[in-house]
């Protein structure tokens, strides 16, 4: 049986291995920006995308604490991020498997799920694209080790509340969000571990927790509060909108997340639904139960996973966060455990005699969901991973290297997408997305981004202590250059370069074209090109 599970494991590293090897080359604008602010850390010892000034524009402190030590252990600054990618994933990958082993599933339902859990195509895509998303799952999946292990956590053991606070606490420095996530899953492992005793010791164990989480955020907040005046980074701010408490609002947004894992997974709960249906429909035949008993730790799991699944999707419904799979897919490992265990469950429930059809409906939906990921994989991830990079390479690393070499190091220069272009050029940046630029964001909350930028309006925001608009400006925009020949707020756009991103996103294909401007007026410090 040991034998066994090793082989399980082994074959899902090789499948880590070899999606690995398809996505090499992988890299986002974001992870740009977690790499500058890393680099800034470690030379100048400051929180910043531009240095000298403090800024909370990266969503996730761990990760560029990660990539700083990286660096200083000698890694190749490109080569970090896809580095610790893959340590996360396979951190995920190794802690499932561990999880798999304790649960009271048969050899060849562990096989399969561990299978699930490691071909997901998100978890695939993000794991090896230099972003955060695979530490953020390995950590989710470590808070839930305690009731799969130890059956929770126990009464009275105020170490063991203390050190899943802690572990909470890590996750919440992955994405700011897990700050308020992860803890609720404490009352589900907390129950579990008392095991039908008495109430008495709840609030000191739930103090200890308490006192674990803050242990490890509370420094990382009073640093924020410090630094930035705020607590949430500028990327909360940036990509959600106001409160809402509109029907129809909150369940667009909500139907987004549940599409972003029913591509993976839909299959797999569909044949879950149809197991159930069979197990009730035969429980009511003989007059019996409709499933199998789940353990009181098998409660736990499900409910701290379904309760996360919940409080995340509400939390960007109601604060109309965009959903894109990134922000989604760290449920699905969790989500596909409660598959498994609710399941087997139901299978259990029938006589021998009559699993062969819960079992050919749950091949069927395993089947389709692999080959629904390896579609996805393969038809859409692969081409947008070897397209995008080249055209990031080519249009804002390019770029970045030009303003690099022919513009004095106090230039300035506004763009939307910040990261390869802060990076490569070593130059200020306005940040017209607001998310390193506070000024910038403040007037993009008030009049929209969208419309701040198409109308000019950042060009009144001061891009220096001394005033007047940024030198350089690299606009991204379906069709020709929009603002070539143009004269805004008294400022000239001299076109300088152009080329073309194809899609920046999978749900957004469409061809992209950047422009490189040099801005030109009385305010700024320009010039024009030798020859007009």
């Amino acid at each position: 049986m040991r034998q066994r599970g090793f082989f399980m494991l082994l074959a899902a590293v090789v499948l880590l291995v070899a999606a690995g090897f398809a996505l090499r080359g992988y890299i986002t604008d974001d992870t740009y920006i977690h790499l500058r602010y890393a680099e800034n850390l470690l030379h100048h010892g400051e929180f910043s995308f531009n240095p000298g000034e403090h800024s909370y524009g990266a969503t996730s402190p761990l990760w560029i604490f990660g990539l700083a030590l990286l660096l200083v252990a000698g890694v190749a600054p490109l080569s970090a991020p896809f580095v610790l990618g893959a340590l996360s994933a396979l951190l995920t990958v190794v802690v499932a498997w561990v999880l798999l082993r304790r649960m009271d599933l048969p050899a060849s339902w562990r096989a399969v799920t561990l299978l699930l859990i490691t071909c997901d195509v998100w978890f695939l895509r993000w794991s090896f694209s230099g972003m955060e998303t695979p530490l953020a799952t390995a950590l989710l999946l470590v808070l839930l080790v305690p009731v799969v292990q130890e059956g929770g956590l126990a009464p009275g053991a105020r170490g063991q509340h203390l050190a899943w606070g802690a572990a909470a606490g890590l996750a919440g420095l992955v994405r700011p969000e897990f700050m308020l996530i992860a803890p609720l899953a404490w009352p589900w492992l907390a129950w579990a571990g008392r095991k039908g005793r008495r109430a008495s010791g709840w609030l000191l164990d739930g103090l200890a927790a308490a006192v674990g989480w803050a242990l490890v955020v509370g420094p990382w907040l009073g640093f924020a509060w410090w630094s930035f005046g705020r607590l949430t980074p500028g990327t909360a701010a940036a990509k959600s909108a106001a409160l809402t408490l509109a029907p129809t609002v909150v369940l667009g947004y909500v139907k987004q997340a549940v599409a972003v894992l029913a591509v993976t997974q839909g299959a797999v709960w569909l044949g879950v639904v149809a197991v159930v249906i069979i197990a009730v429909a035969a429980a009511v035949r003989r007059g019996g139960h409709a499933a199998g008993r789940f353990s009181r730790a098998e409660v736990a799991l499900i409910g701290a996973v379904l309760t996360w699944s919940a409080a995340l999707t509400a939390g960007y419904a109601l604060k109309q966060v965009w959903i894109i799979s990134r922000y989604i897919c760290p449920l699905a490992p969790g989500l596909l455990l409660v598959a498994a265990l609710v399941a087997r469950r139901a299978e259990g429930s029938l006589g021998a005699a009559s699993r062969r059809l819960p079992r050919g409906v749950l091949g069927v939906a395993v089947a389709a969901a692999v080959l629904a990921n390896g579609w996805v994989f393969t038809r859409q991830v692969m081409p947008h991973a070897r397209d995008f990079p080249a055209g990031v390479r080519e249009c804002y690393v390019g770029m970045g290297r030009w303003l690099h070499d022919n513009t004095p190091p106090d230039a300035v220069i506004a763009a939307l997408d910040i990261g390869a272009v802060g990076y490569v050029s070593g130059r200020r940046v306005m940040d017209l997305m607001g998310l390193v630029s506070p000024e910038v964001l403040a007037v993009g909350q008030d009049l929209g981004f969208q419309e701040m930028v198409s109308s000019g309006a950042w060009l009144e925001i001061p891009a220096r202590p001394t005033g007047g608009p940024p030198d350089y400006f690299i606009d991204r925009s379906e069709g020709p250059p929009r603002w070539a020949g143009r004269t805004v707020h008294g400022v000239s756009f001299e076109l300088l370069d152009t080329c073309q991103i194809h899609g920046v996103g999978l749900r957004e294909p469409q061809t992209w074209t950047v422009a490189l401007y040099r801005l030109l007026g009385p305010a700024t410090r320009t010039r024009p090109s030798a020859g007009g």
